[in-house]
């Protein structure tokens, strides 16, 4: 067994030990991974209206859960993968039996809808929602990591009921397809009529949409069904018709003041839109299932290439190695918005003259390869490697290229790292698998040893860093809601390089 399948096995086994609940909390219960509630680092967040005024509000830091309870979902691709890669299916086991206990007991019976997402979990002890952070109150929003594929499999019923209950929670004017990235639980479902009223301040999320078109597509491919086949056309459409024609870019969300008639898409794009890209492309595999979809498949793909290329295109700026946090929907770097921090020290200086207690608020132009947002517990940067999984699924030249001179640049940067913390106190082992990810993306691509073997050195050189002793005050990597994106990453490496040895490349 490689070294990188004994690191897994062995946290594998400390999560079973240190970070797991019976279900229901009863001695017999079955044992269920659990992980501690996601946090942000503290810190005070800045936003300017039209009206020129600041605001501003304190995000405090939420502890660590020393015996947390909230049911870990990404895990379970770990687990498949572990006994893949091993023979053992005790693991997928564990997997499939967390997943079925989740179809039991994680859906409302009110709404149908999942205690998962970005802002709810599941309690496995209490069998009921828990928010997620600082939030008061569990909301439904939807998020990339939910496994839509092993709860269909576990539970479809509950998930077909599911993905078209959201319909209802998210779409407040069904007319236009107006909806907000969020909703209370607790509606009736079978009443088939929005859960919440129109709100011009409600915000509408690019990535919201596109997990929307995803999951209805899921269901249309499942079932046939032609309302979620509706659903998906009139959601890509809504964004497809705002597309910038030239740069590919799409707006970060559609809202405006409270009272306004309408939800107007915004002039400004994130620099990382890479993932409601990747769920377009999801949808478009979903969609073209059934020759009803087939149209549609194609016209979410367009979109998602064309985002993609712009993405890599205008989102990094390589003499800076930085991704500018907000951009002009033609690609231009969009110097004068202000939202969560200050662009430049400038801008700061201005409104601290307006009220001092800006002067909390963070100068952040954009995050690097190894450096995110002051809020950030860990450095998350999915764009590398989205560029080389979009070039991947699409086959496209322009995407590879891009990311291939990203790749360059991460181990530039790596090669800078000196241990388990970046300068600013994040993890910085999300990021390196994400990057570790990304080369064996690149190896299968273009047929190069030396992908691999950047990918070897990533991961040889955070579990050397995880090996040190930690610094003072911060817990075991294994506690951290995102340790199951370095464990995907090391069986991913095992498996590559077991098939390169095979093959002689």
């Amino acid at each position: 067994m490689s070294d990188y399948l004994e690191f897994v096995k062995d946290s594998i086994q400390t999560l079973l030990e240190r970070q797991s609940a019976r279900l229901g909390g009863r001695p017999d219960g079955m044992p269920c991974i659990t992980v501690t509630k996601q946090s942000s680092k503290t810190y005070r967040s800045v936003s300017k209206g039209p009206d020129g005024i600041y605001r501003s509000g304190l995000v405090t830091e939420q502890p660590l859960e020393p015996t947390p309870y909230r049911l870990d979902l990404r895990i379970w691709p770990v687990l498949d993968l572990f006994s893949e890669v091993t023979g053992d299916a005790q693991y997928r086991q564990m997997a499939v039996e967390m997943a079925s206990a989740f179809g039991r007991y994680g859906f409302e019976s009110a709404s149908g809808l999942g205690y998962l997402g970005n802002t709810a979990e599941f309690d496995v002890l209490r069998l009921q929602p828990v928010a997620v952070s600082s939030q008061a109150e569990p909301l439904f929003k939807p998020d990339v990591y939910v496994p839509v594929d092993r709860l269909w499999a576990e539970a479809p019923d509950r998930v077909a009921r599911m993905l078209k209950s959201v319909y209802y929670g998210l779409i407040t004017r069904p007319e236009t397809l107006d909806y907000n990235r969020y909703c209370h639980y607790g509606y009736d479902d079978r009443l088939k009529k929005p859960s919440m009223a129109f709100n011009s301040g409600h915000v509408a999320f690019a990535t919201t949409g596109a997990m929307l078109i995803h999951w209805w597509g899921s269901h249309f491919a499942r079932t046939g069904d032609a309302e979620c086949l509706a659903w998906a056309q009139a959601m890509a459409d809504k964004w497809g018709a705002v597309q910038h024609s030239e740069s590919g870019l799409i707006p970060h969300w559609f809202g405006g003041r409270r009272d306004e008639p309408t939800m107007p898409p915004q002039p400004t794009a994130s620099s990382d839109e890479t993932p409601a890209a990747i769920s377009l492309l999801r949808a478009a595999d979903e969609l073209k299932k059934r020759p009803e979809g087939a149209a549609l498949a194609e016209q979410v793909s367009g979109v998602a290439r064309r985002l993609l290329r712009g993405m890599a295109r205008h989102s990094y700026d390589p003499a800076e190695r930085v991704f500018p946090q907000w951009l002009h929907l033609d690609g231009r770097v969009r110097e004068e918005t202000v939202v969560y921090t200050f662009r430049t020290q400038a801008d700061k200086d201005e409104a601290v003259r307006q009220d001092p207690v800006l002067q909390e608020v963070a100068v952040f132009a954009g995050s690097g390869f190894y450096a995110a947002g002051p809020w950030c517990v860990g450095v998350q940067n999915a764009c590398p490697y989205n560029v080389a999984l979009g070039a991947c699924l699409l086959g496209d030249a322009d995407l590879l290229a891009r990311a291939q001179a990203l790749a360059a640049d991460v181990m530039e940067e790596a090669g800078k790292l000196t241990g388990a913390f970046n300068a600013q106190g994040q993890w910085t082992y999300p990021a390196s698998a994400s990057y570790i990810k990304m080369m064996i993306l690149l190896s299968d691509l273009t047929k190069e040893r030396r992908y691999l073997d950047q990918a070897r050195k990533l991961a040889d050189m955070e579990l050397d860093f995880l090996s040190r002793p930690a610094p003072a005050g911060e817990p075991e990597w294994w506690r951290m809601p995102f340790r199951g994106d370095l464990l995907e990453a090391l069986l991913l490496l095992h498996r590559a390089l077991v098939r390169s040895e095979r093959t002689g490349r």
